[in-house]
């Protein structure tokens, strides 16, 4: 990265420069967080199905790229699957997920006498002391859950009928915005590397595929395992005679996308669910569960999104925690590929202040993923 002090005087303008635009753009984002979400999911969404865009470009006739159709035919043919996926998953799917949903609430009373004896078990069987220390924490009757759901979800469904009809604008603009980042993306990465000295570019070059390989595989690949685990679970609670088989694979689905936490709150649904019905079901909910999540952690997991992301699962928990309170779900879905990236940025920067070259340091990095194993080892800077 060179010695500091030898700059010349215009790279230190420069890098004031930059880095009064970075603090702006920083400051924008903090004040107008709100209106800037949707296009932040879009963003994302588009960093995923950029691939396919690129790879549909590459396979189409080169006199197209020439006249500069070629990028917008890909996107519009990616466009029309997203398309043909969404209308599917609405005309075939949600209305089981939904017939099923008013199932279950039309059993409400039911479950709730159900809960009442898992609640009878544990003042039986749990100290009052400990009881009075949860008691301040967590509801200790089935009225006090319902109150808590009333409160915090419904409330929350209901206070965003209040959004400020710019939000909901920003929303709707969204799927046409990305028609104009995804053709430009080309455009915007030259002019992103513009603002940096000649000198610095294989670094950050170097930096930019690290986030790129990192982060970018590790949401493309979670998505997709997201949805095998789902299905595979949904398909699974089916055949054993699980009831709600369909709701309880979308949730475990959802759950799948966060790290650590979202299997094991997924699984609390349908392991109640099964033992109302039959306490051998609700054995069968907890071994189908383990063993889908064992199976997705040996085989699908390490196949599709790879090691390069892995962290220790004592770490992850820290984390989910810290960006829950600070970001909400949002926090949750990006903790772990940001962290990944930030890691493997700081073990590059590492590298390059030992003088090692940046080819090679990027060849050390990439090293490191493959030699992490399934609980996030680190191989170290070396």
């Amino acid at each position: 990265m060179g010695d500091l002090r030898r700059w010349p005087a215009r790279l230190w303008l420069r890098a004031a420069l930059i880095a009064g635009v970075v603090a702006a753009v920083l400051y924008v984002i903090v004040a107008a967080w709100t209106v800037l979400v949707p296009f932040i999911i879009g963003a994302i969404l588009a960093w995923i199905v950029l691939p396919a865009v690129m790879w549909i470009e590459r396979h189409l006739p080169r006199s197209w790229e020439r006249h500069g159709i070629s990028r917008l035919i890909a996107i519009f043919a990616v466009y029309a699957v997203v398309l043909a996926l969404v209308v599917a998953f609405f005309a075939v799917f949600v209305p089981r997920v939904i017939a099923q949903a008013a199932a279950l609430l039309s059993r409400g009373p039911e479950l709730l006498g159900g809960l009442s004896s898992l609640v009878s078990a544990y003042e039986r069987l749990v100290p009052v002391s400990l009881r009075a220390l949860l008691a301040t924490q967590l509801p200790s009757t089935p009225q006090g859950w319902l109150d808590l759901i009333r409160r915090d979800v419904l409330g929350g469904l209901t206070s965003a009928v209040s959004i400020p009809l710019i939000v909901i604008l920003a929303y709707v603009t969204v799927p046409f915005w990305l028609i104009y980042l995804i053709y430009d993306v080309e455009r915007f990465r030259r002019a992103g590397l513009s603002l940096f000295p000649e000198g610095s570019l294989p670094d950050v070059a170097n930096i930019g595929r690290i986030l790129n390989e990192v982060a970018g595989d590790y949401l493309r690949g979670q998505v997709f395992v997201a949805v095998t685990v789902g299905i595979l679970i949904g398909g699974a609670f089916y055949l054993v005679g699980i009831e709600f088989a369909v709701v309880l694979g979308v949730l475990a689905a959802i759950g799948d996308l966060i790290p650590t936490f979202g299997p094991v709150l997924a699984a609390i649904p349908a392991v109640i669910i099964a033992a109302f019905e039959r306490p051998i079901l609700a054995l069968w909910a907890i071994l189908i569960t383990i063993g889908v999540h064992e199976f997705e952690n040996l085989f699908i997991g390490p196949r599709v999104v790879g090691a390069s992301v892995r962290i220790r699962p004592a770490v992850i928990i820290v984390l989910l925690i810290i960006a829950g309170y600070l970001w909400g779900l949002l926090g949750l879905l990006l903790v772990v590929p940001i962290t990944a990236v930030l890691r493997d940025v700081f073990q590059y920067a590492y590298l390059r202040t030992q003088a090692v070259p940046p080819d090679e340091a990027l060849r050390r990095v990439r090293r490191s993923w493959r030699q992490r194993g399934p609980w996030g080892e680190h191989a170290g800077l070396a």
